[in-house]
């Protein structure tokens, strides 16, 4: 969980009881907590500059330091809407929503080199509208977002570029 004062954020680990309560790690601005495979993903601002950037971070539950996996955004704020996270198999897909870049779909193994953004999407006039519904079934990940050609439509992924399409 995460205890946030001010532009700092600390993420605590427990197991429910007051001994085995501890902190894990600070960051600055924390947000958009995730358990996937044995490891808490979130992000969080590089640092307290307002144009430091925002990146994807995996800290394992086991203990150990946190590993940036990939810089999402320029600014350090949170994204609006908050990060939408869907497992499929080995990999964890999430959702980002930048002022700037408008709706990015991304992937990730847990490693550096397996993180990637699978596809940029038109941004929508209105910045609530993308993404939506980011939901797994199986093997494949489903939300809706706008090509800008076909308007708002159902998208899937598998997890990479190629078997990111239009449904």
């Amino acid at each position: 969980f995460r205890v946030v004062s001010g532009q700092t954020g600390e993420i605590w680990q427990t197991d429910g009881t007051s001994a085995g309560t501890r902190h894990s790690t600070a960051f600055a601005d924390p947000s958009d907590l995730q358990e996937f495979a044995g490891s808490l993903y979130l992000t969080a601002a590089l640092s307290t500059a307002d144009d430091s950037g925002r990146a994807l971070f995996r800290i394992p539950l086991s203990g150990g330091d946190p590993i940036p996996l990939a810089r999402l955004f320029r600014y350090r704020y949170a994204s609006y809407p908050p990060v939408q996270f869907a497992q499929i198999g080995d990999r964890l897909l999430f959702t980002v929503q930048d002022q700037e870049l408008g709706l990015e779909v991304w992937s990730t193994d847990g490693t550096p080199d397996g993180t990637r953004r699978l596809r940029r999407f038109e941004r929508s006039p209105d910045l609530y509208g993308n993404p939506e519904l980011l939901a797994a079934a199986g093997d494949r990940a489903f939300f809706a977002a706008s090509d800008g050609v076909h308007g708002r439509e159902l998208w899937e992924s598998d997890g990479t570029p190629e078997g990111t399409r239009m449904v």
